[in-house]
């Protein structure tokens, strides 16, 4: 995925965060932590299935700024009823590989251009279809901000920014 932005200054102060929604595999243990297909504990009934999380990678202080995103984990919750183990939730998430790189670059003086890459870095190996689905980036979108100037993406500058030549700034 790519993004651009024009931000008016010199030298400006940019901030970049890139937010992704990222899929997690939900386990329902029974009190012998084995996995079971239902579990039903003081009323409410717990099933195995797919979650998703929203990710975050920030980057200030550009230009020139790379992150790598590689995140794996598990999280659990344990399950009481009247005072014993009843079970427990177990999440999982698989580790993701990607970048997000941001740059500027000097569009003439007093504008630059904003640059974001972000890029799944996966290696399809041979992990299931749903293992390799858990380790993508999904519904990535990237978020420019700069704090002392006014920015505008590159296809609707405002008019007062247009100038024949350049095509982002036609």
């Amino acid at each position: 995925m790519r993004a651009e932005c024009l931000i008016a200054g010199v030298d400006p102060e940019v901030e970049v965060t890139v937010r992704f929604v990222q899929a997690i595999e939900r386990q329902v243990l029974d009190a012998a932590d084995a996995p079971v297909e239902e579990l039903v504990v003081t009323g409410g009934r717990y099933w195995p299935g797919s979650e998703a999380i929203v990710q975050e990678v920030r980057l200030s202080r550009l230009p020139n700024r790379t992150a790598a995103i590689k995140t794996a984990g598990s999280e659990r919750a344990v399950l009481g009823e009247n005072g014993a183990l009843a079970g427990t939730l177990v999440w999982r998430w698989e580790p993701l590989h990607g970048t997000v790189e941001a740059w500027t670059e000097e569009v003439r003086p007093g504008l630059c251009r904003v640059l974001v890459e972000v890029a799944n870095r996966l290696e399809w190996d041979r992990a299931t279809r749903e293992q390799n689905a858990m380790r993508t980036l999904r519904s990535t979108h990237v978020a420019i901000y700069s704090p002392d100037s006014a920015s505008s993406p590159p296809a609707h500058p405002p008019p007062h920014r247009k100038r024949s030549g350049h095509p982002a700034l036609r």
